[in-house]
């Protein structure tokens, strides 16, 4: 793992090969499966800001899709995040990196095909880890992540973990792709990790 720790205004950490070749392969074992739209959901139903529709690509929480999270490899190998008490959040020197900390965490699965996007928004936890993948060689444009705010954005790469806090306001932009490409898991894929306090 590569990890580089930023100030913008906030604190945000980026981990380049953020996975190793055996977790990263198990991963993509249950990607091939799981990047159909027969098996996501669209998230039309399901992302709206003050009666906007902020997203039009298909996701799905994999902690409801599964009972027993040991039969995922994502929901197994993704534990490192947490590992250590929370070591890779402490290599940032922001008092919001070294004090974090959460009870509750979920998982979800992105995928964008040709014409998908996320408006600007915030997630409605304490921190956000995106890993994001794709397919080699890569076969679509766009899908770029950006801080809405700041208009900065972080390069989508292969193997690449972006942690931050969650309140602050990020997008996607439009993906796009040939039409001979589509239907063929050659999208843009987002893993997410949300970590947050559980409400009694």
């Amino acid at each position: 793992m590569n990890i580089s720790c930023y100030e913008s205004g906030f604190p945000f950490i980026v981990i380049d090969d953020y996975y190793n070749q055996e977790e990263y392969d198990l991963i993509w074992q249950e990607l091939n499966f799981l990047c159909h739209k027969s098996k996501l959901v669209y998230a039309q139903e399901s992302a709206h800001q003050d009666g906007q529709l902020l997203k039009n690509n298909y996701c799905r929480y994999l902690d409801y899709l599964y009972t027993d999270r040991s039969v995922s490899s994502i929901l197994t190998v993704n534990r490192k995040l947490f590992q250590g008490s929370y070591q890779i959040f402490r290599t940032h020197p922001s008092w919001f990196f070294q004090n974090v900390r959460g009870t509750m965490d979920k998982t979800s699965v992105s995928y964008y095909e040709n014409g998908e996007k996320y408006l600007p928004h915030w997630d409605e936890f304490t921190l956000t880890a995106l890993w994001w993948t794709y397919k080699q060689p890569k076969k679509f444009g766009g899908g770029e992540f950006i801080f809405s705010n700041t208009r900065q954005s972080v390069e989508i790469k292969d193997n690449r973990m972006l942690i931050f806090p969650s309140m602050i306001p990020h997008e996607v932009t439009e993906v796009t792709m040939n039409q001979e490409d589509l239907e063929k898991q050659n999208g843009r894929i987002c893993i997410a990790q949300f970590l947050s306090y559980k409400s009694d």
